[in-house]
């Protein structure tokens, strides 16, 4: 038997509730998202397990208008069926909606579900592979259970927390790791120290949560050592320093202006 396969596609957005004469805030529920089938995946021929949303409005995401009073049929992680008449599925979970919105789910383009903070330098000097491990499963399920059914990491973790949400291990959304950051010593990558010689690891580079690169030649090492391990794309920083707010080109142009002023003043 496989690990269950995670149901993943839509969110239900609660209904507004009057309460003390107030209207409670619209509470994102992860029922739908983290609803679990044991599939076997051997059992191609199988039919897949059905499970049927009633009474909800459906907001598909292109149209301007939801679609009232409907139900959804969905089999295996497929949308299969959408309608405002009855879905004749006897074999089905049923799900009652209870008027509440269903929705695609949201995709977050730009997340660091390793970083913790509270800062860059607290987390580069007080940090194990432990505490980043115990926070990106927490960022996992937060993420979901707030409608999330994507994410894409872009930087910092690799593939493992993408293998444990995929096997049903921890629960989380559709996981797209980046891997380590990547950037030339000075650059955005960069989390050592400024008396630290070139070269030195750091905590980020020591758990390949960042790398130092100095050429064509060094982006080809560590990703072809990364793809492997489930990384979908890569985060090259041009500019900029972490961890103490340096921004050589950001500075640059600083002096640059500076110089500029001076010359207008003396003319």
């Amino acid at each position: 038997m496989a690990g269950p396969i995670i149901f993943k596609s839509m969110i239900m957005i609660a209904k507004p509730a009057q309460a003390g004469g107030t209207v409670m805030k619209r509470l994102y529920l992860g029922l739908v998202c983290a609803l679990s089938f044991a599939w076997p995946a051997a059992a191609q021929d199988e039919k897949p397990p059905q499970t049927l949303f009633t009474n909800v409005h459906v907001f598909d995401g292109t149209s301007e208008q939801r679609i009232e009073n409907a139900s959804v049929l969905v089999e295996g992680n497929l949308i299969k069926t959408v309608s405002t008449e009855a879905i004749d599925a006897p074999d089905a979970t049923v799900i009652d909606g209870e008027g509440r919105t269903l929705t695609p789910g949201f995709i977050e383009n730009h997340a660091h579900l390793m970083l913790m903070g509270p800062s860059l330098s607290a987390m580069e000097a007080n940090s194990t592979w432990e505490d980043f491990g115990i926070h990106a499963t927490r960022m996992a399920e937060m993420y979901l259970m707030q409608g999330f059914t994507t994410v894409r990491d872009a930087g910092g973790a690799n593939g493992g927390l993408r293998r444990a949400i995929d096997s049903g291990q921890i629960p989380g959304p559709r996981y797209y790791p980046s891997g380590a950051f990547l950037s030339t010593r000075g650059g955005h990558a960069d989390f050592g120290n400024f008396t630290a010689p070139p070269g030195t690891d750091t905590n980020f580079s020591r758990l390949n949560m960042a790398q130092e690169i100095s050429g064509v030649d060094d982006v080809y090492k560590i990703r072809t050592q990364q793809l492997p391990d489930g990384r979908d794309a890569a985060q090259i920083h041009a500019i900029g320093r972490c961890r103490f707010g340096l921004r050589p080109l950001a500075i640059a142009g600083r002096v640059a202006r500076r110089d500029q002023s001076r010359r207008a003043g003396r003319e």
